[in-house]
């Protein structure tokens, strides 16, 4: 999976996104036109296209969804700094499923762990391994 963010949007109100998308360890590429964010699709993978204001036009959303169908695709709006982080952090910060499930096995292995190392018996720990498991 790709760690790039499109910025689609001018220099100042840019500035919030890109450093959203640089705290979350992701690389932010700002195009400041329609046309320069048509180019960046065809160059690059990205995991969000975040478009500011009503810059989102019919053509950069076919473009978006014809090129690039797994990135997510985020209207920003006009709104102020705070709720663009939010929404970027939102957006962003479930971009590791697989980490998160990883780390749920992990945890599942400890417990069943655990359950040998607690007892000696063995219908004791077959129980728990069967309520650990369910």
């Amino acid at each position: 999976m790709s760690n790039h963010v499109l910025i689609v949007a001018d220099e100042p109100a840019a500035k919030a996104p890109a450093e959203v998308t640089a705290a979350l360890s992701f690389t932010p590429f700002v195009a400041a036109s329609e046309q320069e964010a048509l180019a960046l699709l065809d160059r690059e993978h990205f995991t969000l296209i975040a478009v500011s204001g009503g810059s989102l036009t019919p053509l950069l959303r076919a473009a978006a969804e014809r090129k690039q169908p797994m990135a997510r695709l985020l209207e920003l709006g006009d709104s102020s700094g705070d709720a663009v982080r939010r929404l970027m952090v939102r957006y962003l910060d479930r971009r590791n499923p697989q980490r998160i499930a990883v780390e749920d096995r992990y945890r599942f292995l400890s417990s069943l762990l655990e359950s040998f190392t607690a007892t000696l018996e063995l219908r004791e720990v077959l129980r728990r391994i069967v309520t650990i498991s369910f």
